[in-house]
């Protein structure tokens, strides 16, 4: 599982908030990917609110 590899610790979870960070920070300079912005904007605080314990992931890949 290459992935789990690559992430070393870091849960399904805490792999997807990470990549709507990132896809939050591509969207913001685009009109284009203005709706994908808010969508996961919105994906991301609903994983936040639904499991506040959620951690970032590893700063570092392992």
């Amino acid at each position: 599982m290459e992935l789990a590899w690559k992430w070393g610790t870091a849960t399904a979870r805490q792999c997807l908030v990470h990549r709507l960070g990132v896809v939050g920070g591509m969207a913001v300079d685009h009109d284009g990917l203005s709706g994908l912005g808010t969508l996961r904007t919105d994906m991301r605080r609903r994983m936040r609110a639904r499991w506040p314990g959620l951690r970032p992931a590893p700063a570092q890949r392992s």
